[in-house]
């Protein structure tokens, strides 16, 4: 595709009113425990963030992305975005939809990230592909992850859609699949946790992408590059809502989960 999701957020900003953002968005941990984070007017309660997993990342984010957020990662499936998504369900309680593949491997690989699996409970669909064996297999797929999602009562947890990507691609209404998106949008709030939804980089029409990002409260995008002789990975966060989001890209490396990379490139 010609577009990038760059090209999709300048789009938005000149359809939209532009509302003054906030100010001072990197300040110290003491100061976010004092003030709370009272711009965040979607969670149902006020006050703190929830932390990535991610040392370096929490520091810029003044601990964390806020409470009751619709986290969209949109990923280059060759820079590894998965990882993140491990990363993200060390820190809290987490319920996974895994969707393309086995549980066992997805627990295998957070062994060989040296992660935690501890707080993961699965909402298997992967292992519901065919199952059914009778037309509307789809529609079953899509009510079996509405269903699991709205059950889920437990405060300051996380879910994790890997992918939703599948759930766009399935053979099913539209309303469905709007509604899909609509309940784990309403569950983030009612549970005051996050929700990580990960959309494979140009998966979906552009249409479609921009009322996922419009959605959102946090955009997360993921990256590969080719500098030099050598494949970079990195990361932006182009929106956070309430807050100033960032406005640098972090590269990043896959060792024992994610690991930041700070040094600078040199022009």
């Amino acid at each position: 595709m010609g577009w990038t999701i760059k090209d999709v957020l300048s789009d938005e900003k000149e359809k939209k009113t532009i509302k003054k953002s906030v100010s001072d968005s990197f300040i110290s941990d003491s100061k976010v425990k004092d003030r709370g984070d009272s711009q965040h007017k979607l969670s149902l309660k006020t006050g703190e963030n929830l932390s990535t997993g991610i040392d370096l990342l929490d520091k810029n984010l003044d601990g964390g992305f806020p409470k009751g957020s619709f986290v969209c990662i949109y990923g280059d499936p060759a820079a590894s975005p998965e990882a993140f998504l491990y990363q993200f369900s060390t820190e809290r309680e987490t319920y996974y939809i895994n969707t393309s593949r086995p549980v066992e491997v997805i627990r295998k690989d957070f062994k060989e990230l040296h992660l935690e699996d501890d707080f993961l409970t699965f909402i298997d669909v992967y292992s519901l592909n065919g199952k059914f064996g009778v037309e509307g297999d789809d529609e079953k797929i899509i009510n079996y992850a509405t269903e699991k999602v709205e059950s889920i009562s437990a405060e300051e947890i996380n879910i994790i859609v890997d992918s939703l990507t599948f759930f766009m691609d399935l053979d099913v209404a539209d309303r469905l699949k709007q509604n899909f998106i609509d309940i784990l949008y309403r569950v983030s709030k009612e549970t005051n946790g996050l929700v990580f939804a990960y959309i494979i980089k140009d998966s979906l029409d552009e249409k479609s992408l921009k009322k996922i990002f419009d959605l959102s409260d946090v955009i997360m995008e993921i990256l590969i590059e080719v500098t030099g002789s050598r494949y970079v990975k990195k990361f932006g966060i182009p929106k956070i809502r309430g807050r100033t989001p960032l406005n640098d890209l972090f590269k990043f490396e896959i060792g024992e989960g994610v690991q930041l990379d700070t040094s600078r490139d040199i022009a």
